[in-house]
């Protein structure tokens, strides 16, 4: 009886010709403003300034929402490339 180690889930093995195989997708990106993340955290970012603008008592908290602010920002500057 073979042993398998715990938490892994028993994997089939692909025939040779399935793992070999590769599918190449090809995007040409000019922008950062095209990249559907990059757009999401954008929007994310938004959603959290006008949450901040609309709740006054949560708006003296000023330490607070400039660590929100700053996370929400951030996630939106690593989304884009750098060269």
């Amino acid at each position: 009886m073979q042993r398998r180690s715990k938490g892994l889930p028993n994997r089939k093995k692909l025939p040779e010709t399935q793992v070999t195989q590769k599918t190449q997708i090809t995007m040409k990106i000019t922008r950062f403003e095209e990249i559907d993340a990059w757009q999401e955290a954008r929007n994310l970012v938004n959603l959290i300034y006008d949450a901040i603008r609309a709740n006054s008592d949560f708006k003296k908290d000023f330490r607070l929402v400039g660590q929100i602010q700053g996370a929400a920002v951030s996630s939106m500057s690593n989304t884009c490339p750098v060269k």
